[in-house]
């Protein structure tokens, strides 16, 4: 972690001034009032648009606002119409069928940071084009801007440095010279106060100047989001061991001493970037305002942004940030009764994505799912006791040989709030104890062809990969069932699983990311197959007891 004497003292009062208010309601994003305006924002977003939100960007911007709600709140959708539309929109931006922004920064930004939420594996071959796109329109001084202009854009630039981010972390690789040209760029684009301009002028070196630009809230927490986003990307941030408060833990971090010491950068100087940084947070606490004039919604997601970046960073994690509930106070405040929240030059839509993100905390989740969720282990429930065998993935999932966990424990996991995190694990070889000798054994496969049909996507994964290492054909009707979930994870599961029970290891085809029809041929092949070594058997609902 970035740790200084002076800074010390300035996270304590940036932690005082920006600490929840005494007596003010504190929100998170599983408060009833939040989802309850995030669910109402998503009918918005459904609908169809127009403007800038019609563009590759804009398809993107709303296409992950819909994904990330749907995770945050139940099951990832990747067969949303508008998630499907938005990696049209991309496709067809990469071989020039749709337009882009004026700047197209903008968009491949956020189309990057999209395709790493959606399925970074799948959409490598797009995401890796739209590198080298962004890449290409880097400035020579390290910043991104307008075509013939002769300043960086600190707006764009931001973009950029999140899909660098993003991609890093899904195990993408990106060049450490475009990431030091960019933190450096930053730095000497800084005001004197700390603060970032509109459009940075580049004095070309790192003596300070005025910056002749409008510096607005919006501008300040791009350029200090950026830099802290930087400052991870060349090996500035070390992970600390998370310290235990006594409490039982759901998740216990597995910690490799050498497993994040990187070694920072060579080519960003360290007082430099220090400075930056405690100038940078110093400047925000100083003028913070909730509210802005500029930009409103745009200013919201920064903000989130930056915070997220600066918790990774500095530690010191907040349940309930007072900028937090601020921002929750003011979209409650201010929501139209469609769902959206308006923009005096007509981009409700794109302001409405800002706002959604703002409330599901996207960018904490995402550092979550990324970094913070490497290691993360089920504690206590039946692990092997010797865990140097475990390893992690270039995506930053854990690799976990063999790992069984018994039902009753992962269940009650599931059910915490907690069980957000356990994507990482799931995606390993997690196996469920399913103790087949045992009295329980009916209940509990009868509890697992429940969780199938349940809300729970997590649950629905761990259910049927379980339900196909059971060896038992009673569990087929809940598996074919399963093909039609909405979640092309537990489809994936589902479909494996037949393969296996069945032996018929090339199944019936079914690709990772079928349709609906493809799913609903599969279901039907495969009932088939059933019918003809059980031919009594009913599969017309799916049995729970």
């Amino acid at each position: 972690m970035l740790t200084s004497r002076a800074w010390i003292g300035l996270w304590i009062g940036l932690s005082l001034s920006l600490g929840p208010a005494g007596g003010a309601i504190a929100y998170t994003p599983h408060s009833p009032e939040v989802k309850a305006a995030v669910e109402k924002a998503i009918k918005y977003l459904e609908q169809p648009v127009e403007g800038e939100a019609s563009l590759v960007g804009g398809k993107a911007l709303l296409a992950m606002a819909i994904y990330k709600a749907s995770a945050k709140y139940g099951a990832p959708n990747p067969s949303h119409p508008k998630v499907v539309a938005g990696v049209q929109a991309i496709r067809d931006g990469l071989t020039g069928k749709a337009n882009w922004d004026e700047s197209g920064n903008y968009s491949t930004g956020i189309a990057v940071m999209f395709l790493c939420d959606l399925d970074a594996d799948l959409y490598r071959p797009e995401i890796e084009a739209l590198l080298q796109r962004m890449l290409s329109h880097q400035r020579s001084d390290g910043g991104w801007g307008y075509h013939g202009r002769n300043t960086g854009d600190t707006s764009q630039t931001q973009y950029s440095v999140l899909a660098m981010w993003a991609a890093y972390y899904h195990g993408i690789p990106i060049p450490d010279q475009a990431a030091a040209a960019v933190c450096n760029w930053l730095i000497r684009t800084q005001t004197p106060g700390g603060l970032w301009a509109y459009q940075g002028q580049d004095p070309g070196h790192y003596n300070r100047i005025n910056q002749p630009d409008r510096i607005t809230p919006s501008m300040v927490v791009a350029g200090v989001g950026s830099v802290y986003m930087s400052a991870d990307l060349l090996g500035f941030v070390q992970r600390q061991k998370e310290e235990d408060d006594s409490k039982a833990k759901a998740l216990v971090k597995v910690e490799d001493k050498d497993s994040d010491q990187r070694k920072p950068s060579e080519m960003v100087n360290r007082g430099h970037l220090d400075r930056s940084l405690a100038d940078g947070d110093r400047g925000f606490a100083a003028s913070y305002n909730i509210r802005t004039d500029h930009w409103q919604m745009y200013y919201l997601y920064g903000l989130e942004r930056y915070m997220s970046f600066r918790e990774l960073a500095r530690g010191g994690v907040q349940k309930e940030p007072g900028w937090y509930n601020d921002g929750v106070s003011l979209l409650l405040s201010s929501q139209q009764a469609a769902g959206n929240w308006r923009d005096a030059k007509g981009q409700d839509a794109i302001n409405t994505a800002f706002a959604v993100l703002f409330l599901l905390r996207s960018t904490q989740d995402a550092i979550q799912k990324t970094i913070k969720g490497e290691g993360l282990l089920v504690g206590g429930y039946s692990l092997p006791k010797d865990v140097s065998n475990l390893s992690q993935g270039k995506d930053g999932k854990v690799i976990v040989p063999q790992a069984v966990v018994d039902l009753d424990n992962l269940m009650r996991e599931l059910e915490s709030a907690e069980g957000a995190n356990l994507d990482g694990l799931l995606d390993s070889k997690l196996e469920l104890n399913v103790d087949l000798d045992s009295p329980t054994r009916k209940a509990q496969l009868a509890k697992l062809r429940s969780m199938v049909a349940g809300e729970n996507y997590q649950a629905r994964r761990v259910a049927v990969r379980t339900l196909a290492r059971s060896g038992q054909l009673d569990v087929v009707p809940a598996l074919i069932f399963a093909l039609s979930d909405p979640d092309a994870r537990v489809v994936r599961e589902a479909r494996d699983g037949l393969r296996f029970l069945s032996r018929r290891f090339d199944g019936f085809g079914l690709m990772d990311e079928p349709s609906e029809e493809q799913k609903r041929q599969a279901q039907e092949a495969w009932t088939q197959w059933y019918l003809s070594i059980r031919p009594d058997a009913d599969l017309e609902v799916l049995k729970t007891n």
